[in-house]
């Protein structure tokens, strides 16, 4: 490089976002739960963001709670069997659009764990596991 070259000595960019008061940066969440011989979940604490929990409704119903916030997005959800050589089932996850079960500002997402072969809501089978990851903006 020749001493002529310019060069760049200091680079400040502010933050655009900084001029909306109170503005969080999107967090991103992580759920995981085993589902038992009930059908009833337990959280791995390890795998799961603080304040988010999963719990039973009724039968291949459940509920994701976390904090209100103002928006939450792009779900992804996992729920794979314990042993997927021997499973007598492949589920899915379907989020209810209801608005007085899910929404962000409640802090609640009710999903269905629908069974591939038949379409009928069902537990997952004992030691499944469910993954749960997305993004929340508190801000």
């Amino acid at each position: 490089m020749s001493s002529s070259a310019a060069r760049i000595l200091a680079q400040s960019v502010g933050n655009l976002l900084n001029g909306f008061p109170g503005w969080r940066q999107p967090v991103h969440c992580r759920a995981q739960a085993t589902v038992g011989a009930t059908g009833a979940v337990t959280m791995v604490a390890a795998k799961t963001t603080p304040g988010l929990a999963i719990t039973r409704s009724t039968t291949g119903v459940y509920d994701l709670t976390f904090p209100p916030c103002r928006d939450a997005t792009a779900f992804v959800f996992n729920i794979r069997t314990a042993a997927p050589e021997t499973a007598s089932n492949i589920y899915y996850a379907v989020i209810e659009e209801d608005d007085t079960v899910t929404l962000a500002s409640l802090g609640t997402v009710r999903f269905r764990s629908v069974a591939a072969d038949d379409g009928v809501d069902e537990d997952g089978e004992d030691g499944s596991r469910i993954d749960i990851t997305f993004w929340a903006d508190l801000g």
